[in-house]
């Protein structure tokens, strides 16, 4: 209760700033974000603080520069992204309501809209952050954002707060340890990109490297095995550009700490390890020598394929791998109904062709900003590396999760940082940088 009522107060101080300077206000809720969940909601079904607030900045914005949007070789993955969740929402309600017991319409339409939110964003924050200072600062509250999601993720473990810390994994302010630490994971890179951001004092970019210390040490504690995959990548992704020096030096502790090192890491991270490899005590017809985890994700991709290979164009509509589960997954012996845990996969099975077509479309773009950014020489050239690195661990992260779906945290930071990306390459075409 007492964290709902500090939310909430911290919410209308967010939507005052954003009337007060929209821009310093997209700034308080990049900080404010990890704590969007406890604000009290409003009585009427759907609305929230997230869906006031963003659509009050896209009203600003049209007030402010009219209809405009980014250029479409920004604005057009986004604009489709959106458009695809449309179509899928729309392929489910022409079939589920007639053969799904108690499936909700209005439920599928509230799914859709919270993802389509949170895109929404890249409009506004595009058209408002028009200068390197005022992308610094938004960065800067992203890294404000990350060191609290840290800090409460650090003392559910201590203090073992939720269930989840009760059973060996905090999650802070999130609802699920792999969620956790994939949002800290994917956005770590702002905080050491700050880091190195000359601009700044040292003092400041001593702050950022501290909370940057504190992420990696609450993803540490998620155990989570797909985020620590995707954070080494990441990182490997960043330093490959910035600093091959220290990405040789961090591959040759990595390699030891694997092999001599390995009986000297604490016994949770030796533990998480292991099990990786171990048979699990769930057995899935095909996948019987898998621990249990890997075994379920087998039989996901076969569940996905057939669904496709049944709707290969617009695939089955949006939700419905978890609907279809049990129907495509007796044959495996898999009768839950059961997120498929890989986003390629989830397009694949419920938006079909559209679905992965869009998904390619907007990892290349991500692909080409981010080279553009760094080739170009230009002073936030290092927004290339940050990009990408950050785009690298959110694509691995999620081969095993569907976290960009269906967390906001993640996609929130994802689209705001796309968008200051874009305006910078935009600013670089241009020759304003």
């Amino acid at each position: 209760m007492l964290l709902s009522g500090l939310a909430s107060a911290g919410a209308l101080i967010v939507l005052g700033l954003l009337f007060a300077r929209p821009q310093l206000g997209i700034v308080a809720l990049a900080a404010f974000f990890p704590l969007n969940a406890y604000v009290i909601r409003l009585p009427l079904p759907g609305l929230n603080f997230e869906t006031v607030f963003i659509g009050i900045a896209i009203g600003l914005t049209l007030l402010r520069f009219g209809f405009r949007i980014p250029p479409l070789r920004f604005s057009g993955p986004v604009i489709a992204y959106i458009g695809v969740l449309f179509v899928g929402f729309l392929v489910t309600t022409s079939w589920a309501p007639r053969e799904i017991a108690q499936f909700s319409s209005f439920g599928l339409f509230k799914v859709a809209k919270s993802q389509v939110f949170t895109a929404l964003l890249f409009f506004p924050t595009y058209l408002w952050f028009s200068n390197a200072r005022d992308r610094r600062r938004l960065l800067e509250g992203m890294s404000l954002g990350l060191a609290l999601a840290a800090c409460a993720t650090l003392a559910d473990g201590a203090l073992q707060i939720t269930e989840s810390a009760r059973m060996g994994r905090p999650v802070g302010l999130l609802s699920d340890p792999n969620a956790m630490a994939q949002y800290l994971a994917a956005f770590s890179l702002i905080q050491l990109h700050l880091f190195s951001s000359l601009d700044l004092s040292p003092i400041r970019r001593w702050l950022h490297l501290g909370l940057y210390t504190l992420v990696l040490l609450a993803v540490v504690l998620s155990l989570s095995r797909s985020a620590w995959l995707a954070l080494v990548l990441g990182h490997g992704v960043y330093l490959m550009y910035v600093n091959r020096k220290l990405l040789l030096a961090g591959a040759a502790t990595l390699v030891l700490a694997v092999t001599v090192g390995f009986p000297f890491l604490p016994g949770l991270v030796r533990d998480r390890v292991e099990e990786t490899f171990r048979s699990g005590n769930v057995v899935f017809a095909g996948s019987s020598q898998l621990e249990s985890s890997a075994a379920s994700r087998v039989v996901f991709y076969r569940i996905g394929a057939g669904m496709f290979l049944d709707s290969p164009v617009w695939g089955h509509g949006l939700g419905s791998f978890k609907l279809l589960t049990p129907k495509y997954g007796a044959r495996y012996g898999m009768l839950r109904h059961k997120d498929p845990h890989s986003l390629p996969l989830k397009l694949g099975a419920e938006m079909g062709t559209l679905g992965l077509g869009v998904f390619i479309w907007l990892s290349l773009m991500v692909l080409q900003t981010g080279r553009r950014l760094w080739w170009a020489r230009s002073d936030e050239r290092r927004f290339g590396p940050l990009l990408l690195g950050a785009g690298a661990t959110l694509l691995i992260a999620n081969l095993f999760t569907t976290e960009f779906m269906h967390t906001h945290q993640v996609s929130a930071y994802f689209w705001l940082l796309l968008a200051i990306a874009a305006h910078s390459d935009q600013d670089r075409a241009s020759g304003s940088l």
